[in-house]
């Protein structure tokens, strides 16, 4: 049942990957708002979505509360520093790095902080996994040249991709699974707050204005913004399931070869034998971890 529902929730997070995409893509306004945008939508509508699964019944622990506000400065930072750097440098370091982030931050304090666990052999199929990553995300090519911003940027989803992944298996950890909803809710509606504040900031009179859609974009958005809902509450019932090193390996390789795999189909992108390699490798990687 645990494989089934793994396999679901990351089909729900590759669906939520290329529904974004299209939204942005079909996004009527100032391309440089359809990021914010999205964090507001999805941060009230996923809060709410959580909210009703529960009977609208929200009591939080003082330490859900507190890991609630750190997750949302997690995610927040994530979203600013993932488009600041996709404008500075390369797409592939970018992913790559992202991805590192939320399979090995989470994976350490899992070990470090609760005593789980690795064996030999796993330590050695989580470095086969990293380095895959980059195998699967290189595209062929002249990529953007980075510039030292750029990798600054990057150590910024690094760690706070890391962290929000970290985040809601501490929480789980700390408080028990009895709050996992009342940690996304918190996370989501704080993201979705600050994101209209800082849009605010920016639009000021054209705040409203930014909001606009066509009947397509608006589909998109808010597809998106259910199916994340649905992402991320599958993510908190799976989490206790599977020890945390096996759980976000799987997750996010598979989001990564799901996503690329909607990609080459949707958006005609091309998947080199470099990529197939990769992910070959990435995917040996992952069936030496489970397997041992």
């Amino acid at each position: 049942m645990s494989f089934v529902l793994m396999i679901l929730m990351i089909l729900m997070y590759a669906g939520q990957t290329l529904t974004c995409k299209l939204y942005s893509i079909n996004y009527p306004g100032d391309p440089g708002a359809a990021s914010p945008i999205f964090s507001v939508v999805s941060g009230f509508s996923v809060s709410l979505i959580t909210l009703a699964l529960i009977g609208f019944s929200f009591s939080p622990s003082p330490m859900t509360i507190l890991l609630g506000v750190a997750n949302a400065a997690a995610l927040i930072g994530y979203n600013y520093f993932f488009v600041a750097a996709s404008r500075t440098g390369p797409y592939s370091i970018l992913m790559t790095l992202s991805v590192i982030g939320a399979i090995t931050v989470p994976s350490f304090v899992g070990v470090f902080a609760f005593g789980e666990g690795l064996t030999a052999i796993q330590y050695i199929s989580l470095a086969v996994i990293v380095v895959s990553i980059y195998f699967v995300c290189r595209k062929k090519g002249a990529e953007q040249r980075p510039t030292k911003a750029f990798f600054l940027y990057c150590f910024g989803v690094f760690a706070c991709n890391g962290a929000y992944n970290a985040l809601m298996n501490v929480q789980q950890e700390l408080t028990g699974a009895e709050n996992k909803e009342e940690m996304v809710i918190i996370t989501f509606f704080l993201t979705g707050v600050v994101s209209a504040l800082i849009l605010l900031i920016q639009k000021k009179k054209n705040f409203f204005a930014a909001f606009g859609q066509t009947k397509l974009s608006l589909t998109f958005l808010l597809v998106c913004s259910t199916v994340a809902a649905v992402a991320v509450n599958l993510l908190t019932v799976v989490l206790p399931l599977l020890d945390t090193a096996i759980f976000f390996s799987f997750k996010n390789s598979g989001i990564l070869v799901f996503s690329i795999i909607g990609s080459f189909i949707i958006f005609k992108e091309k998947i080199s034998l470099t990529n197939i390699i990769g992910a070959l490798f990435m995917c040996a990687g992952l069936v030496c971890m489970s397997a041992f």
